[in-house]
């Protein structure tokens, strides 16, 4: 199984040598979709833990939230200024 890792990691190394890469994984103009960002604000969610009830737990959680709510906007715009 080492090998076989071993193997695969030199060919990404000496393809990304050769052809290079620009971290996007497609053509798309975009990087996120709203699939892709609701994935990962339902993943960081679920993600945090028990709820404690200490109040610095509720804050950070609060926070977390309202960074998802906005991320999920600035995907909905950037949706519908694409298809405008």
């Amino acid at each position: 199984m080492s090998a076989i890792f071993r193997q695969f990691q030199r060919k990404v190394v000496e393809e990304v040598k050769l052809n290079g890469w620009d971290g996007k994984d497609g053509d798309a103009k975009l990087q996120w979709s709203f699939a892709g960002s609701l994935l990962y604000a339902v993943t960081v969610v679920t993600t945090i833990g028990k709820f404690h009830c200490h109040y610095l737990s509720i804050i950070i959680i609060i926070i977390i939230i309202i960074i998802i709510i906005i991320i999920i906007i600035i995907t909905i715009i950037t949706i519908i200024i694409m298809f405008v």
